[in-house]
């Protein structure tokens, strides 16, 4: 089922729980130093370590999404199938929602719903304003195409 990638979405570590820990530990102090924060200065060089490992981990036990023609598709970072597939033409939205600690990495979840229903959650992509604009206009093209494809065949 899985097509060509129109385009691939690597989550950073705030897809998990870990990385968000990290993400609200880097905003605990919002005091501006120049163009920092405090809590930049102080804590950036206590979490590197963590947020290098947790990255690295999340490079071998993770998962990123394709976005084919037809289809959305979750990957294990090591595998040859996707995990889950969701077909264009089941979605009906795909929406932004930033959990804490998400925001220190310009990231967030996009969840996808089709019938009222959530259909895949791409945790933790970065700017995932794109992501969710990106796959609302590969839904709509894919709705466009399949009615111009109709119409061919009612007039073949």
């Amino acid at each position: 089922m899985s097509g060509t990638a129109a385009a691939e979405f690597y989550p950073s570590i705030a897809a998990t729980d870990f990385g968000r820990l990290l993400g609200r530990a880097m905003n605990v102090l919002p005091i501006p130093i120049g163009r920092v924060r405090l809590s930049h200065v102080v804590m950036g060089p206590v979490v590197i370590p963590f947020a290098v490992a947790a990255y690295a981990v999340q490079k071998v036990t993770g998962s990123y999404y394709r976005l084919t023609a037809d289809t959305v598709e979750e990957w294990p970072m090591i595998g040859r199938q996707p995990s889950e597939t969701v077909r264009l033409s089941q979605v009906d939205s795909a929406e932004v929602e930033v959990r804490g600690g998400q925001s220190f990495f310009h990231a967030g979840d996009v969840v996808v719903r089709g019938g009222g229903e959530t259909l895949l959650t791409l945790r933790g992509v970065v700017r995932p304003e794109r992501v969710a604009a990106a796959i609302r206009d590969a839904a709509v093209t894919h709705g466009r195409t399949a009615e111009i494809q109709e119409r061919v065949r009612q007039r073949a």
